[in-house]
């Protein structure tokens, strides 16, 4: 299970589209996790061990942020471009 639940991402949530359902943010939310988790191995090991509570506050941040940015942006669109005569259209998406 992932630290942040499926409430943090709901109060954090300022976009005009409804949220999908609970279930399937709780599979995004341990996406999330699972990318944290990747990039800093000993992740939950430190957050266990951490007094003050910071960085659980700071993972949960993190992983908040990876799902709406998922939800708003779900193709990875980076720039769309249109013209009118004589017809013309741009996708660019996201890349590493």
């Amino acid at each position: 299970m992932a630290l942040a639940t499926v409430d943090d991402v709901k109060a954090r949530w300022t976009a005009p589209d409804p949220l999908p359902e609970d279930s399937q943010l709780e599979a995004l939310l341990e996406d999330a996790e699972l990318v944290c988790v990747s990039a800093v191995p000993t992740l939950l090991e430190k957050v266990a061990q951490d007094p003050t509570g910071q960085l659980e506050k700071n993972v949960v941040y993190v992983e908040c942020q990876l799902v709406m940015q998922v939800l708003v942006n779900p193709k990875g669109i980076r720039q769309v471009s249109n013209t009118s005569g004589p017809f013309s259209q741009a996708i660019t998406y996201g890349a590493e």
